[in-house]
């Protein structure tokens, strides 16, 4: 039986992250240079990994173009829109429906608490999450599953208990590896991942309601 759910936050409940894209492309563009969407997605749901973009504009450019440059360009263009966003189709039904469920939520997010902070306030998100878990409370942010342990030890929950809505590959790779089912809900970043782990693949969280999800998801193991 399902007992709670908990969110991914960048790209799932608001979607930073193809924002955040393609910033990089348009400064990217400005020197001439392509940035793969298949290249940046690999780092998607967690922190920078073996491609950095901020580092590789110098590389693909074969000069010397400070990493630190690129990366507050990006953050000076990112803060002037980051006003203009709001939260994902669906977002807010799945939350009164879960409450109405009388489920348990949390968020688990590779993002640090700052981060969220000014967007939670903005949408008056704190009333509705019963626990939040941040990249400032573990040690290892996704794909490895602390960041969801951590959240089914404060919900009180087993993996099997819980969903996760996740738009990431390295997201969803986290709660499977946590015992969860995961739901992916791509956004126009993440799409072309395959998601094949995961018990559900939605365009967007209006396409169906939570109680279906749940319905689908607990059919598929009474099967």
């Amino acid at each position: 039986m399902i007992r709670a759910i908990v969110f991914d936050f960048d790209g799932l409940i608001i979607d930073t992250e193809t924002l955040e894209y393609e910033l990089l492309q348009q400064i990217y563009a400005e020197y001439e240079v392509e940035l793969l969407i298949e290249t940046y997605a690999q780092n998607i749901g967690s922190n920078i990994g073996e491609f950095n973009p901020y580092s590789n504009l110098s590389n693909a450019l074969n000069q010397e173009i400070e990493a630190q440059f690129v990366k507050n360009l990006h953050r000076e263009r990112l803060q002037l829109q980051l006003p203009n966003l709001v939260l994902r189709d669906g977002v807010m039904d799945y939350i009164h429906q879960a409450k109405q469920m009388n489920m348990k939520i949390a968020l688990a997010t590779s993002s640090n608490r700052k981060w969220i902070d000014d967007f939670f306030a903005r949408f008056d998100l704190y009333q509705y999450f019963d626990y939040i878990c941040t990249s400032d409370d573990v040690t290892h942010v996704k794909p490895n599953p602390e960041l969801y342990l951590r959240a089914l030890s404060l919900l009180g929950v087993e993996g099997h208990e819980a969903i996760a809505f996740e738009d990431s590959h390295n997201g969803s790779i986290a709660a499977v590896a946590a015992g969860m089912h995961c739901v992916a809900v791509p956004n126009p970043v993440t799409q072309h991942f395959t998601f094949e782990h995961c018990s559900l693949i939605l365009t967007s969280m209006a396409q169906t309601t939570l109680s279906e999800v749940i319905d689908n998801i607990e059919g598929k193991n009474n099967t």
